[in-house]
């Protein structure tokens, strides 16, 4: 018969049993156990981060792309104003990249600006166009003596007094006017066109007195029957006045009115474009009138005349951004 263990030996056996079950049992409830919210929490402040950024950047105003259907602006995004380069050049940068040089004493006037057409009037001076191929705009300048028409090209207007010069550098232009050969020329790069205004019918030179021819003589009468001579007085004229001369066209009207303005005539300015203004039918009539007013309001400071000029500008159909112009002058005149 075997002899029995210590009694510190069997303690020491069933001490470990406990040890190892208790250690098993929270192993196992380690593996059941669900994850920590502490380990879930970066997850999730990561996840509401992402999407507080996303609504940021929603939120934030983007830059919007200029619409086709605006009117041409320029670089800086302002209204395109009239221009005037009175004592040195100036330019004007648009937001297409095209661009105008005025040289000094060349003045500029834009007369229509929406999606389809860009229109400016030179009134005097030059001006060079650049204008950027590509754009939707048909760009027209109106000159006086001709109406230059371009899509993408880069140009040169001249105007001065009685005469109109235009020369393309590079693209093409198509050049019209009742002066204009043909009324149309199509100009490309390196060609150039000049056009005049008609010369002045000259005076009818009065007509020479014609010669007396001799009279016969007469016989002489006796002394006797000799009486006083009687001068009878001439019959008063009642003939029709005479028709005034044939007015000069309006194209050297307009040359002569703004040759008049540029050195400093304003009254003679103004009665030349007043009888443009008058030419019912002709496009340049609206135009005439509005200067004109211009003139009355701003030079010669008779207000009562400038109303009637824009009114009537307004009547005959002036572009709508002249138009508008015309109306805010005419509410200050009230």
């Amino acid at each position: 018969m075997s002899a029995p263990r210590p009694l510190h030996r069997q303690l020491e056996s069933s001490a470990d049993e406990v040890r190892i079950s208790r250690m098993w049992s929270r192993i196992s409830a380690r593996r059941e156990r669900p994850p920590l919210p502490r380990r879930a929490a970066p997850v999730a402040i990561g996840v509401s981060l992402a999407a507080a950024a996303a609504a940021l950047l929603l939120m934030l105003p983007r830059e919007t792309p200029p619409s086709d259907d605006a009117p041409l602006a320029l670089a800086s995004g302002a209204e395109v104003p009239a221009v005037e380069a009175a004592d040195a050049p100036r330019a004007l940068r648009f937001e297409d990249g095209s661009e105008i040089r005025l040289s000094t004493g060349a003045r500029l006037e834009p007369f229509q600006n929406d999606a389809a057409r860009f229109g400016v009037l030179l009134t005097r001076g030059r001006a060079r166009f650049s204008v950027t191929p590509g754009g939707p705009r048909r760009w027209v300048v109106e000159a006086g003596l001709a109406t230059v028409e371009v899509v993408g090209t880069v140009f040169t207007v001249d105007r001065t007094g009685d005469a109109l010069r235009v020369e393309v550098e590079r693209g093409v232009v198509l050049v019209r006017g009742e002066r204009v050969p043909d009324r149309v020329a199509r100009l490309t790069a390196g060609e150039a066109l000049s056009v005049t205004a008609a010369p002045a019918a000259p005076a009818p030179a009065a007509a020479a007195p014609e010669a007396d021819a001799p009279e016969a003589a007469a016989p002489e009468a006796p002394a006797e029957e000799a009486r006083p001579a009687r001068v009878r007085a001439p019959a008063p004229d009642r003939s029709p006045p005479s028709e005034p001369p044939a007015e000069a066209d309006v194209a050297a009207l307009m040359a002569s009115a703004d040759a008049a303005r540029a050195r400093g005539d304003a009254r003679a300015a103004a009665s030349l474009y007043r009888r443009v203004s008058q030419r019912r039918g002709d496009p340049r009539a609206a135009i005439a009138a509005y200067t004109l007013g211009r003139l009355e309001m701003d030079e010669l400071r008779r207000p009562a005349r400038a109303r009637a000029a824009f009114t009537r500008a307004l009547a005959l159909g002036l572009p709508e951004r002249l138009a508008a112009q015309a109306r805010h002058r005419l509410t200050t005149l009230r």
